[in-house]
């Protein structure tokens, strides 16, 4: 048999941790499905800011199905809900700051300035903004909700 695989190494860095460092999340109405997902899942654990506008709403998960003449069945098999339990689909996930992008209108030509208007200031969480947690500290809505 091969021989077992080394163990990981240790990752190094002289910068401070990026989990310390504050964060934006920008979204639009062209976030949808996993991106929605990511984003609210970084807000509601208290490590991102949302910013820019109410994200498209799309957070459910569909089955395709063959028939036997053949067709094919499309059927909504699950929905994402945020770790706080929030519905996503045809909600949306909404920011914590709304903000226009300059970027989005004018090009990407345009970015730096939407990050020079970038805040980046520490976060703030409150209570029932942080998802509920089992003994463990693991979020019981970390998964698909299957319906």
């Amino acid at each position: 048999p091969p021989p077992p695989p080394p163990p990981p190494q240790p990752l190094y860095s002289r910068e401070d941790p990026v989990e310390k460092r504050p964060l934006e999340v920008w979204v639009d109405a062209s976030t949808a499905s996993s991106a929605e997902v990511l984003a609210s899942a970084l807000h509601d654990n208290c490590r991102a800011k949302l910013v820019g506008a109410k994200t498209f709403g799309k957070g459910v998960i569909q089955g395709v199905f063959g028939l036997s003449n053949g067709g094919a069945l499309v059927e909504t098999v699950a929905s994402y809900a945020t770790p706080a339990g929030n519905e996503i689909n045809k909600l949306g996930v909404a920011p914590d700051e709304p903000r226009f992008f300059a970027s989005d209108v004018l090009g990407s030509a345009f970015v730096n300035a939407d990050v020079k208007a970038a805040k980046f200031e520490p976060l703030t969480c409150s209570a029932e903004r942080m998802p509920p947690r089992d003994k463990a500290g693991a979020s019981p809505r970390a998964f698909p909700t299957v319906k």
